[in-house]
This record gives C-alpha cells, structure tokens and sequence, in this order.
C-alpha cells in the first residue's frame, strides 16, 4: 500500500469517527420546553421559562365559553413575569394598547393561584413578558364554573363533588368535612 492509500483509508477512518462522536454537545439531547404551548382541546396554555432574559414575550389565544372561567396558576420560583390577558383578541401578536387595555394586567413572581370567575365568556389573548430573568411556569386554565353537584357551606366555601370520597351526600358535607376528613 503506497502512501496515497494510507491519507484515503486515514481520511475515510477519521470522517466516519467523528460522524459517529459527534461533536460534544450537538449529540446531547435537550428537553427543552416551548416558551408558550397550548393544549389539544385549547383550554390550558402553558407559558415555560428557564433562566428566560428581561424583556421576552409570548401570547396565545383563548376562549371561554358560558358556563366557563379562568385560572392561573403561577409556578414561578425565580425572577418576574408580567401577565395582560385582553378581551375581544386572539391574534398571538395583539399587544394590550390604550385602546384596548388588559382585562387583566398583574406581575406574577411567586408561586400561587388564582381564580377569575368573574370573566366574561369571548375570544382573549394572553401575553407574558418577563420583567426579570425567570425561571418557572405560568399556566392559563379554562375551566367548568361549579355546578349544582358541588357544595357551598355557610362560610361561603365551595367544595366540588370529585373533592369528596364516593358515598358521600353532599347535604351532609359540612358533617364530613368537619370530621377531618
């Protein structure tokens, strides 16, 4: 075998070598999530941030229907996010504006639920910006409004029916629930 031959075989040899290495971390796989996913029926959207810099921004349009309401539910544990949802929009693009202000417009940097059941049913668009670097999650949920299976006791506290043990009549409730249960 002559020289020409060796530099071809070595050639062929060190192609096929780093074909198979890789090149460190093109090879790694990432789990990274989307900055803003939305769910097949379109009810839940989820906003993910991981070390996400100052200024970056998503939306997504939702609908609630009649009977419907909102909820969100931060899982923040670092930095800041500003959250508008706006009335009447479902372009991923609308920016709340004077003409058209946030129906809600809050910083969430904490973890934390909270419920909208006082928004009216229509087409929304929800838009985060965050204000700090951030890492966490921000979840927009379009739920059922408690129907006539769910209690309210005296409080004022509503408890739903798939919160309590199967055999359970929901007029002695308040019995139950006193008992520690």
């Amino acid at each position: 075998m002559n020289i020409k031959n060796y530099l071809i075989v070595g050639t062929i040899t060190l192609t096929a070598a780093f074909g198979f290495i890789g090149c460190g971390n093109s090879s790694q796989s990432t789990d990274k999530l989307p900055l803003m996913d939305v769910s097949e029926d379109g009810k839940t959207v989820y906003a993910n941030f991981d070390k996400t810099d100052i200024g970056t921004a998503a939306g997504s349009g939702v609908t609630i229907d009649e009977g419907e309401y909102l909820i969100i539910d931060s899982g923040i544990t670092e930095g800041a996010v500003q959250v508008k949802v706006t009335a009447g929009g479902d372009d991923i693009n609308e920016v709340p504006s004077s003409d058209n202000p946030a129906t809600i417009d809050y910083e969430f940097s904490s973890v934390g639920t909270t419920e909208y059941q006082e928004i009216a049913s229509g087409s929304y668009t929800v838009f985060v910006e965050t204000t700090e670097k951030t890492t966490g999650t921000i979840t927009f949920s379009v739920v059922a409004l408690p129907n006539a299976e769910d209690a309210t006791l005296d409080d004022g506290t509503v408890y739903f029916a798939k919160d309590v043990d199967e055999g359970v009549a929901l007029e002695n409730l308040e019995d139950y629930l006193n008992q520690g249960n």
